[in-house]
């Protein structure tokens, strides 16, 4: 079907022209009674009677002229008015934009064709199963807008075929249609809305109940009007892809930072004149980076979208919640009566995290730290409870994760000396203000000297002497812990050769590997340039590195370890029972000894679970071949016990707190001392 402007006929318009013609054939019999008969009646004379004949021929010439000009004149008066008001009709909808656009279309469109309904429809999803309207007129006005489905309707006709038309009888020819039926429609006129790729997208349609009057015109009109129809929706679909990017997160679906300040604003401002209370919540995953670091982003993407879905199924009706962007979120609650209910929530959502996430064939835990903002004891305004939040959950983070924490104001003083801290460790390198200390590791017989783990420390120029505890998790955060640790690192190497250039024996040189710098793939090419830069020897050299680290990505995790290994270094487990691994792994690594964590150590000969569980780790360990050391010796019957299940190795308070390189050379002096005199 193609538009012609030459289809456009006169409309309303057929009594006019049934009345001309049958004044037509009226004068005609008329004239063919009169001028045959009539004149007869006056005049029996031939020449009178000719004459006669020619008056009444004259007369109905005269007569049929004035009417055909009065019905000529409404004909054409008719014909013009329906020809304005079509143009009026293209001006209306060509002039009209924007929002404007189909109610003027469906508007100008019922009353052209004097149709019941008309409408524009466009599909819900990318299964073309489902439409809604987006302009419906119905009997003179326009009606809310409408949802159905497109199977066994006139619709799905024409989104298969491209257009349809139905004069009448139409609730028969589609029997399960239930809207031609609650409409009591009986004729339908539709076109398909293609985009410029030609993939329809939407439809057109006119609707009524009894016959069609006028098949031509609707098609026509629909025809005429389904380009700039298309090219509206297409803009529509733009402008609602715009609109949802600028106010939803593209990977979650959840509300992004912008709606959800937008909602919050408003539902303040209603709790204040309430004087009810509400809750946000600010939610960070705890370690995520490791994920993104070692699975990769792709893997990380899923764990945030499996993550807000377990957030969304936890909360409650009427709970809101947003993702702000990277491993950030935000939950709005209402409905509270009291400071707790939040609390509560908060250990709820905490709760529906344990589980592990099954993401790319690897089993992940990940735990939330929250804080918690009240509104109005702990601001009544957007940007002061989110900013109170946020400092509620950096607080919850540093006393140790996974855990919630109200907002308190103390908090605020607190959170400006961590920025001020992070400020200044980003200069510490640079201005020398890190150093190392060294905690002696002694053989169980004979307590000898047979290594060091190098911890570090920082010499702050105001602060003084800051503990690793109280800024390397700020170290981790900031990406810092990567140029730290390499410090570290050379560090450590350098004072081992400064150590056996003053005579002394080497010893094993222990160094602790953060998970970021561990996951960075030029870790070997580091540790190797070092010991050439350093001119160490690689088997003194032992990196540890945690269990949680070990677990996480095993396939990357043993071709990291293999790599080290073949510098000659060694690779030790620290903390040894505190991380999530199975002891099926073990045999899997290059390792060379196992730390058993001092939470273990401390409760040896108290807690009968922690002594069998230290028993079974030194048996185990030597099974697989491994040393083992025991950190945390603090009393001699700690000691004693560990001397009897043949650990290899011990540190801890009970021999010497970790100390300064010179009091370690001090110490391994005297250890030459004694072995000369042996």
């Amino acid at each position: 079907m193609k538009f012609s402007f030459d289809d456009i006929r006169p409309f309303r318009t057929k009594g006019l022209i049934r009345l001309i013609i049958m004044s037509y054939v009226t004068l005609g019999f008329v004239w063919v009674v009169v001028s045959h008969s009539l004149p007869g009646l006056f005049s029996d004379d031939p020449q009178k009677y000719s004459r006669l004949i020619l008056l009444f021929d004259v007369s109905l010439i005269i007569l049929s002229a004035s009417v055909l000009a009065v019905f000529g004149s409404r004909f054409l008066a008719t014909l013009s008015s329906q020809q304005d008001e079509f143009y009026r009709m293209i001006r209306n909808v060509g002039s009209a934009r924007g929002q404007e656009f189909f109610p003027a279309l469906v508007y100008s469109l019922a009353e052209t064709t004097n149709a019941d309904y008309a409408f524009v429809a466009k599909f819900t999803d990318e299964s073309q199963q489902r439409v809604k309207t987006v302009a419906v007129f119905s009997h003179g006005q326009l009606v809310e807008n409408l949802e159905f489905d497109l199977e066994g309707t006139p619709c799905g006709v024409v989104v298969r075929e491209g257009s349809g038309c139905y004069p009448d009888k139409i609730r028969k020819l589609f029997p399960l249609d239930p809207l031609t039926h609650r409409l009591e429609v009986d004729n339908y006129v539709g076109i398909a809305l293609n985009d410029f790729s030609g993939r329809c997208h939407g439809v057109m349609a006119v609707a009524g109940k009894g016959a069609l009057g006028n098949q031509r015109l609707a098609e026509s009109l629909l025809e005429l009007f389904a380009v700039r129809a298309s090219a509206a929706l297409e803009g529509m679909a733009s402008r609602e892809a715009v609109d949802y990017m600028s106010m939803y997160d593209s990977l979650t679906g959840l509300p992004n930072r912008r709606m959800f300040a937008e909602q919050l604003a408003p539902i303040l401002i209603y709790a204040r004149q309430k004087s009810e209370i509400r809750a946000v919540l600010f939610l960070d995953l705890d370690r995520f980076k490791n994920i993104n670091d070692s699975l990769g982003h792709a893997a990380g993407d899923q764990l945030l979208k499996a993550v807000a879905d377990r957030l969304t199924r936890c909360l409650r009706h009427g709970d809101l919640v947003a993702r702000l962007g990277g491993d950030e979120f935000m939950i709005l609650l209402q409905g509270l009566t009291q400071k707790q209910d939040a609390a509560k929530i908060a250990s709820k959502v905490l709760d529906s995290l344990k589980t592990p996430f099954k993401i790319l064939g690897h089993e992940l835990h990940i735990a939330l730290s929250i804080g918690i903002a009240i509104s109005p004891e702990h601001g009544d305004d957007v940007d002061t409870l989110l900013k109170n939040a946020d400092t509620a959950m950096n607080r919850a983070k540093e006393v140790g994760r996974n855990t919630y924490q109200f907002f308190a104001a103390e908090m605020s003083t607190i959170s400006i000396t961590r920025l001020g801290l992070e400020n200044d460790l980003r200069k510490a390198l640079v201005r020398n203000e890190l150093i190392l200390h060294f905690q002696p590791q002694y053989a169980m017989e004979g307590d000898r000297i047979t290594g060091v783990e190098a911890l570090i420390r920082w010499q702050h120029p105001e602060r003084g002497f800051i503990l690793p505890g109280d800024f390397i998790p700020m170290a981790e955060e900031t990406g810092q812990i990567v140029p730290i640790g390499k410090w570290v690192i050379k560090e450590a190497c350098e004072q081992s050769r400064r150590w056996c250039g003053a005579g002394l024996a080497p010893i094993q040189m222990a160094v602790n590997l953060s998970a970021k710098q561990f996951l960075q793939q030029d870790l070997p090419d580091v540790v190797a340039g070092i010991l050439k830069e350093t001119g160490m020897d690689p088997a003194y050299l032992e990196l540890e590195i945690t269990e949680t680290i070990l677990m996480q990505n095993l396939e990357t995790t043993i071709d990291q370890l293999v790599r080290l290994m073949a510098l000659g270094v060694k690779i030790s487990i620290d903390d040894f029972g505190t991380g999530y691994s199975s002891l099926n792994y073990l045999k899997r690594f290059p390792l060379h000894a196992l730390k058993i964590d001092r939470s273990f150590v401390k409760d040896i000969g108290e807690d009968s679970d922690d002594t069998s569980i230290v028993s079974a780790i030194i048996s185990l360990a030597h099974n697989l071949s491994l040393e083992v050391v025991a950190e945390g010796v603090e009393t001699p019957a700690q000691l004693e016990f560990l001397r009897s299940q043949q650990c290899d190795r011990f540190q801890g308070f009970l021999m010497s707190t970790p100390v300064p390189a010179d009091s370690v050379q001090k110490m391994l002096g005297r250890n030459l001392l004694a072995a000369d005199m042996r």
